[in-house]
């Protein structure tokens, strides 16, 4: 996997977090189903390294975390084209 900037890791993460946020909207669950998920662990852990720049010692890789963030954006074609709509909407009402 190619080395991202923290540039890119941002991004990552704030596409991410849009996913999460639908996701979670979508399927009703409550604030602590959401911030119990491992999947906001790779968020935080996306955003900090995008600030601040990777960890020195973290406890789950980099790598491996935008490895997994990465597939999980490409997993559902249809949640996405969904999640996509949805977000042009609110942009429309804006």
């Amino acid at each position: 996997m190619k080395n991202l900037t923290q540039d890119e890791i941002l991004r990552l993460g704030a596409h991410f977090a849009l996913h999460l946020l639908y996701r979670d909207q979508h399927d009703k669950r409550t604030m602590s189903e959401v911030t119990a998920a491992a999947d906001y662990g790779n968020l935080w852990e996306l955003l900090a390294a995008g600030l601040n720049g990777p960890e020195p010692h973290p406890q789950v890789p980099l790598d491996e975390i935008i490895e997994r963030v990465t597939q999980q954006l490409s997993l559902d074609a249809a949640t996405e084209h969904a999640r996509r709509k949805t977000l042009d909407e609110v942009w429309d009402r804006r």
